[in-house]
């Protein structure tokens, strides 16, 4: 049984019974783990660890990223409003300067990423590589969130360099993306 069985049960591809899956929300819950919660979008254990007291809002996982970097990446806009409503910081910083925007971005999770667009998250902010969440997409292939981030701000974007000079349209030609690689020059 390798580790991941052990810890979420099931296989390393997320698969497991209905059960098991309950169980590990649980047993989230009784820890206390807000960022689980926020990923996996469940706003009741969400407001259930805050009115406890047992994490708050700027609470960091073990990469320094806060609930709302982890509802980010898990495209759970319903949790994430509420932790805006709340008082989250909406740029907030991981140990490698990544914010939610970073994060939903390079999970291609459009809906989050406009959501976050809509609520005047930082464009231009930059991670410990230079990259912005326009990098990060086009190294993950991610198309549809790549064209949320261009209807917002394409002149801003398209010509930011990461810290080797290479553009959002150079990383996904580097991996190979064609299809980012069309979102991106639809808007240059």
């Amino acid at each position: 049984m390798s580790w991941w069985q052990k810890l979420f049960g099931g296989t390393s591809s997320g698969q497991g019974s209905q059960s098991q899956r309950q169980q590990t929300k649980q047993q989230a819950l009784r820890s206390g783990n807000i960022h689980v919660s926020s990923e996996d979008g469940d706003l009741v254990a969400v407001q259930r660890i805050l009115s406890a007291g047992r994490q708050s809002l700027s609470s960091r996982d073990s990469m320094q990223r806060t609930p709302l970097h982890r509802a980010a990446r898990g495209g759970q806009v319903q949790v994430m409003q509420f932790l805006l409503e709340k008082g989250a910081d909406i740029n907030a910083r991981d140990e490698y300067e990544w914010t939610p925007l970073h994060m939903a971005a390079e999970a291609n999770k459009p809906e989050a990423v406009k959501f976050l667009i809509d609520r005047k998250a930082d464009l231009s902010a930059r991670d410990s590589d230079l990259r912005t969440a326009l990098h990060r997409a086009a190294e993950h292939n991610s198309v549809d969130a790549i064209k949320v981030l261009l209807e917002a701000a394409p002149a801003t974007l398209i010509p930011a360099g990461d810290s080797t000079g290479m553009t959002a349209k150079a990383v996904a030609k580097a991996m190979g993306y064609q299809q980012a690689i069309a979102m991106i020059e639809k808007y240059e």
